[in-house]
């Protein structure tokens, strides 16, 4: 049993186009308009009218503030106890 080489691989060749000379473009000229474009006067800016205040529910603001200070003491048990455990809890 004999084992084969693979056959060799060919490496690609890359053809460069020759450099050819391109003529040149042709230049465009810009041509002032003769009108002009808008003659009418531009439509005037409408604004709406301011909306109308909205109802404040009445007994939120307390059950708010209760709920702010329950969140106030939360956090900061959770934070001395936090700092608690990383001292070692003595």
């Amino acid at each position: 049993m004999t084992i084969k080489a693979a056959p060799k691989k060919e490496t690609a060749r890359i053809q460069v186009a020759p450099t050819q000379k391109l003529a040149p473009q042709p230049t465009v000229k810009l041509v002032q308009p003769s009108q002009s474009l808008s003659t009418t006067p531009a439509p005037a800016i409408r604004t709406a009218a301011a909306p109308a205040a909205t109802a404040d529910a009445g007994g939120s603001d307390g059950l708010l503030t209760i709920l702010l200070w329950l969140a106030v003491a939360v956090s900061a048990a959770a934070a001395g106890l936090s700092y608690w455990a990383w001292s070692g809890g003595s």
